[in-house]
């Protein structure tokens, strides 16, 4: 449990056989992380209010358009 932020922060193992790995809660809202870089950008995002998560979003498309 993480505190001093005034939010609560649970990171737990996920169960056995399962996808992902973790289990971050923030204020009872849970959510799954595959890996522990997903946790800690969770964490960032819960600890840090004025942190802009930039998301990547790769597709395939021609180098230069026609």
């Amino acid at each position: 449990m993480i505190g001093g932020t005034g939010k609560g922060i649970r990171i737990e193992r996920a169960p056995p056989h399962a996808v992902f790995r973790w289990t971050v809660a923030v204020d009872g809202r849970k959510r799954v992380a595959i890996s522990l870089v997903a946790v800690l950008r969770q964490v960032r995002e819960a600890v840090d209010p004025g942190y802009a998560a930039i998301r990547v979003r790769i597709a395939v498309a021609p180098l230069v358009p026609s």
